[in-house]
């Protein structure tokens, strides 16, 4: 099953904003993949926000007390994935705080850098399209090591 279809007779269990654990940040200038992983990820318990580039993904990593599981798209207007995760590199405080799950059109095509980063954060990176059982896996993951 592709990342862009899911059954929505599934129950939707919605977490508050003050619940413990991470929220998910997904960032994608992909209008349509942006809601449809939103309202996957809310119909899983998560919080959810959205970003349409890097710029504003930094914002709301900056502006949350939460720890968030963000999902980056790599290829963006404005600010990219891989300068997105080098400017969070570069702040200790959104490196330890925030989880990473890389999404890319071509993980076989890429880049030197975005490798490096992905295996500093310890980043998946989910090739597009990607199973939804991928997808919650990947977020599952990063979610656990959120918590400890």
């Amino acid at each position: 099953m592709s990342w862009y279809v899911w059954d929505v007779r599934r129950p939707t269990t919605q977490i508050s904003p003050t619940a413990p654990g991470p929220a998910a940040l997904v960032v994608d200038d992909d209008m349509g993949i942006r809601e449809l992983i939103g309202e996957l990820l809310e119909s899983e318990g998560y919080t959810v926000e959205l970003a349409s580039d890097g710029q504003l993904a930094l914002e709301r990593m900056r502006a949350s007390s939460r720890r968030m599981v963000v999902l980056l798209d790599v290829m963006m207007p404005v600010l990219d994935g891989v300068r997105t995760l080098e400017i969070v590199a570069a702040d200790e405080t959104l490196a330890r705080r925030h989880g990473f799950v890389v999404m890319t059109a071509s993980a076989l095509g890429a880049s030197e850098a975005l490798l490096r980063l992905a295996r500093q954060f310890n980043a998946p990176v989910l090739s597009k399209p990607f199973s939804i059982e991928t997808l919650l896996n990947s977020i599952g993951d990063v979610a656990s090591r959120l918590r400890d």
